[in-house]
């Protein structure tokens, strides 16, 4: 997969915009910026019911919290599952086997966004059910209190890059975030493409197709 689109749960109506259709896996956020969960998860189930287009991912809440519980319960419950899940604020390996054991056969993308999680990255990536790895770009850069820059997280995504490799995963960069610069957009995406990366998580609708054009096979 080339291109992960992120909505935030409550935010369907992105998922109307015709370049979505061509993203190669949508992800429904249950985490970040949702306020109302109840309601962000029940959207969640009819998305996942409905929606055939792509690859479906829904991103839980940090494991260990109450609302991760519940996320699980909500996944465990549906007639039809996503195709993946992606977990956040994972830093021990450990988490995951226990979330494998929870649901056999869930592939699991964990984000690595804390110096922790990166340190271990190599270990994660050999958990169990793991089918890719993504970088989560700003949190590790305030855990670290570093700019959110390509210098800064270098080093970062080539420990990554090398973790995935290492094990035969996918790997995400994290979301360009300059919604008005497409030239910056598709140079990014050929860097991260050079990198190693296979693909970009994309929050706006309108990169989608660049980021599917930089990672296209030639």
């Amino acid at each position: 997969m080339r291109s992960f689109f992120l909505v935030i749960a409550g935010r369907e109506e992105l998922l109307s915009d015709p370049d979505v259709k061509t993203a190669d896996a949508v992800c429904i956020d249950l985490e970040d910026t949702l306020q109302d969960k109840a309601t962000g998860r029940r959207l969640a189930m009819e998305f996942m019911a409905g929606f055939e287009h792509a690859h479906r991912s829904i991103r839980i809440n940090g494991l260990g919290t109450w609302e991760a519980l519940e996320d699980l319960q909500m996944i465990a419950a549906m007639a039809k599952r996503p195709d993946s899940l992606t977990v956040p604020r994972v830093e021990d390996p450990a988490e995951l086997r226990i979330l494998a054991e929870m649901l056999p056969g869930m592939p699991l993308s964990p984000i690595v966004e804390s110096p922790k999680a990166l340190e271990a990255a190599f270990d994660i990536a050999a958990a169990p059910q793991v089918h890719g790895l993504k970088l989560g770009g700003k949190d590790l850069s305030l855990a670290t209190k570093a700019a959110r820059s390509w210098n800064s997280l270098a080093y970062a995504r080539g420990r990554i890059v090398q973790a995935a490799a290492a094990h035969g995963l996918a790997v995400y960069d994290e979301p360009f975030t300059r919604d008005h610069d497409p030239a910056r957009l598709e140079s990014d995406a050929r860097e991260i493409r050079a990198l190693g990366f296979t693909g970009k998580t994309v929050v706006a609708p309108s990169q989608i197709a660049a980021i599917n054009a930089a990672f296209r096979e030639e």
